[in-house]
């Protein structure tokens, strides 16, 4: 806890490595649900600025968000489970009730479920949203920091769209049109004319581009421009251009 360090700038934190646990079950190396735990990487996070680290404070906001996220779903939990405790129970009805009155309320826990289902569901959506974002992010790229693992997924996405398209093709294709037909659909500026795409197209399926082959690299290229952005995005954070 560096809340009272003073100055900040005094600290040495090149060769830090940060990390959280949970004090509780599920004990995992990123997970926690501790709210002190997002305030002590945001204080962090504003030293590390104040002493010019920009790798530690990214990754201290990386930290931050995976905590949030944790928080998040406790948060959502808590909400679920509010008016099934028995000591809320006693502290909001039942402090000077009569036993047909404890009797009545107990009745009514069809109500409470029903509640409680429906902040389920309702109140689910931000805890969801976080550990989406946090896993695809997380896998994709390390978090903008690895540009190998970017580019490995868009290899293995051509490659795997290659498969796709030949239960498709004419029999007699070759397997270099399958890759040069991907290709085109994997890179935006692809070096590839008109005139020769046409060409290979009419190889791939002399009928005709079939419609479920339009719509299946339409998805290719959603993808691939995605993980283009995530190497591009690697290469700025590594050399911090602005």
């Amino acid at each position: 806890n560096f809340q009272n360090v003073d100055p900040a700038t005094a600290l040495d934190i090149a060769e830090a490595r940060f990390s959280f646990r949970a004090t509780q079950w599920p004990r995992l190396r990123h997970w926690t649900t501790k709210t002190e735990t997002v305030t002590r990487l945001r204080r962090l996070r504003k030293i590390a600025k104040d002493i010019d680290e920009p790798d530690i404070e990214q990754s201290l906001f990386i930290l931050q968000r995976m905590a949030e996220r944790g928080v998040a779903w406790r948060v959502w939990w808590d909400d679920v489970l509010q008016g099934w405790g028995i000591y809320h129970l006693i502290n909001a009805h039942l402090k000077g009730r009569r036993i047909t009155d404890i009797s009545r309320l107990k009745r009514r826990w069809p109500l409470r479920l029903v509640r409680s289902a429906r902040v389920a569901v309702t109140g689910s959506g931000r805890p969801l949203m976080l550990t989406f974002l946090v896993f695809i992010y997380r896998y994709s790229s390390d978090f903008g920091r690895s540009i190998a693992l970017p580019a490995v997924w868009f290899v293995l996405v051509l490659f795997g769209f290659v498969r796709w398209y030949s239960l498709y093709a004419a029999v007699s294709v070759r397997f270099q049109d399958l890759i040069a037909f991907s290709f085109s659909h994997s890179f935006p500026l692809s070096p590839m004319t008109r005139q020769s795409f046409d060409g290979i197209a009419l190889r791939l399926f002399p009928g005709g581009i079939p419609a479920d082959v339009l719509m299946i690299s339409t998805g290719q290229s959603i993808l691939e421009t995605l993980f283009l952005f995530l190497i591009a995005l690697s290469i700025r954070n590594h050399f911090r251009v602005r």
